[in-house]
Protein backbone atom coordinates (compact mmCIF):
# COMPACT_ATOMS: atom_id res chain seq x y z
CA UNK A 1 0.00 0.00 0.00
CA UNK A 2 1.75 3.54 -0.97
CA UNK A 3 1.47 6.20 1.34
CA UNK A 4 -0.44 9.50 0.00
CA UNK A 5 1.69 12.11 -1.01
CA UNK A 6 2.78 15.30 0.91
CA UNK A 7 0.40 17.38 -1.20
CA UNK A 8 -2.46 15.12 -0.75
CA UNK A 9 -2.18 15.05 3.15
CA UNK A 10 -1.58 19.09 3.15
CA UNK A 11 -4.87 19.42 1.11
CA UNK A 12 -6.63 17.06 3.59
CA UNK A 13 -5.58 18.92 6.46
CA UNK A 14 -6.16 22.23 5.55
CA UNK A 15 -9.90 20.81 3.82
CA UNK A 16 -10.16 19.06 7.26
CA UNK A 17 -9.81 22.77 9.51
CA UNK A 18 -12.07 24.71 7.38
CA UNK A 19 -14.75 22.22 7.81
CA UNK A 20 -14.07 22.44 11.42
CA UNK A 21 -14.02 25.99 11.12
CA UNK A 22 -17.21 26.22 9.56
CA UNK A 23 -18.98 24.15 11.35
CA UNK A 24 -17.56 25.69 14.91
CA UNK A 25 -18.90 29.09 13.16
CA UNK A 26 -22.58 26.98 12.75
CA UNK A 27 -22.63 27.09 16.69
CA UNK A 28 -20.39 30.01 17.77
CA UNK A 29 -22.45 32.48 16.17
CA UNK A 30 -26.23 32.10 17.23
CA UNK A 31 -24.60 32.04 20.45
CA UNK A 32 -22.95 35.01 20.17
CA UNK A 33 -25.62 37.03 18.42
CA UNK A 34 -28.20 35.31 21.52
CA UNK A 35 -25.31 36.81 23.78
CA UNK A 36 -25.48 40.47 22.04
CA UNK A 37 -29.13 40.57 22.05
CA UNK A 38 -29.46 40.13 25.53
CA UNK A 39 -26.63 42.18 26.82
CA UNK A 40 -27.79 45.07 24.14
CA UNK A 41 -31.16 44.40 26.00
CA UNK A 42 -31.25 43.96 29.66
CA UNK A 43 -27.86 46.38 29.75
CA UNK A 44 -30.17 49.41 30.73
CA UNK A 45 -32.00 47.39 33.53
CA UNK A 46 -28.93 46.83 35.86
CA UNK A 47 -28.47 49.96 38.26
CA UNK A 48 -28.13 50.35 41.86
CA UNK A 49 -31.73 50.49 42.18
CA UNK A 50 -32.54 47.19 40.68
CA UNK A 51 -29.79 45.55 42.60
CA UNK A 52 -30.92 46.64 45.95
CA UNK A 53 -34.32 47.54 46.55
CA UNK A 54 -36.76 45.04 47.57
CA UNK A 55 -39.28 43.30 45.12
CA UNK A 56 -42.27 44.54 44.03
CA UNK A 57 -45.81 43.08 44.85
CA UNK A 58 -47.63 40.84 42.49
CA UNK A 59 -49.32 42.52 39.98
CA UNK A 60 -46.70 45.50 39.82
CA UNK A 61 -43.98 46.32 37.72
CA UNK A 62 -40.14 46.74 38.54
CA UNK A 63 -38.70 45.91 41.63
CA UNK A 64 -35.29 44.79 42.36
CA UNK A 65 -33.61 41.58 43.75
CA UNK A 66 -32.03 42.16 46.88
CA UNK A 67 -33.98 39.66 48.72
CA UNK A 68 -31.88 37.22 46.13
CA UNK A 69 -28.59 38.72 46.65
CA UNK A 70 -28.96 38.41 50.06
CA UNK A 71 -29.62 34.71 49.98
CA UNK A 72 -27.21 33.74 47.64
CA UNK A 73 -24.79 35.34 49.58
CA UNK A 74 -25.49 33.48 53.01
CA UNK A 75 -25.57 30.31 50.92
CA UNK A 76 -22.07 31.04 49.53
CA UNK A 77 -21.13 31.85 53.20
CA UNK A 78 -22.52 29.09 55.13
CA UNK A 79 -20.57 26.91 52.39
CA UNK A 80 -17.28 28.42 52.95
CA UNK A 81 -17.71 28.03 56.97
CA UNK A 82 -18.80 24.36 56.72
CA UNK A 83 -16.05 23.18 53.96
CA UNK A 84 -13.09 24.81 54.47
CA UNK A 85 -12.42 23.75 57.82
CA UNK A 86 -12.85 20.21 56.48
CA UNK A 87 -10.99 21.09 53.61
CA UNK A 88 -8.37 22.23 55.27
CA UNK A 89 -8.46 19.25 57.72
CA UNK A 90 -8.50 16.42 55.29
CA UNK A 91 -5.58 18.00 53.44
CA UNK A 92 -3.54 18.33 56.72
CA UNK A 93 -4.25 14.80 57.42
CA UNK A 94 -3.24 13.40 54.13
CA UNK A 95 0.08 15.24 53.76
CA UNK A 96 0.99 14.31 57.72
CA UNK A 97 0.03 11.02 57.57
CA UNK A 98 0.15 9.42 54.20
CA UNK A 99 0.86 5.81 54.39
CA UNK A 100 -1.82 5.49 56.84
CA UNK A 101 -4.75 3.39 55.74
CA UNK A 102 -6.98 6.23 56.29
CA UNK A 103 -5.22 8.42 54.62
CA UNK A 104 -5.25 6.16 51.31
CA UNK A 105 -8.84 6.03 51.91
CA UNK A 106 -9.94 9.53 51.88
CA UNK A 107 -7.35 10.00 49.01
CA UNK A 108 -9.09 7.50 46.53
CA UNK A 109 -12.28 9.06 47.53
CA UNK A 110 -11.42 13.27 47.34
CA UNK A 111 -10.27 11.40 43.60
CA UNK A 112 -13.36 9.93 42.86
CA UNK A 113 -15.20 13.33 43.80
CA UNK A 114 -13.07 15.13 41.50
CA UNK A 115 -14.14 12.41 38.47
CA UNK A 116 -18.14 13.02 39.19
CA UNK A 117 -19.85 16.40 37.19
CA UNK A 118 -21.01 19.10 39.90
CA UNK A 119 -24.53 18.99 38.42
CA UNK A 120 -24.92 15.63 39.31
CA UNK A 121 -23.53 16.14 42.78
CA UNK A 122 -25.55 19.03 43.00
CA UNK A 123 -28.89 16.53 41.88
CA UNK A 124 -27.66 13.66 44.18
CA UNK A 125 -27.62 15.60 47.37
CA UNK A 126 -30.48 17.68 46.57
CA UNK A 127 -32.57 13.98 46.39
Amino acid sequence: MKAPSLKKRVFKERLFRVAVFLLASLVVVPLALLLGYIVKNGIGVINWEFLFSMPAGVGESGGGIVHSLAGTLMLIAIAVILSVPVAVATALFINDHPKNRISRMIRFSVDMLQGIPSIIMGIVVYL
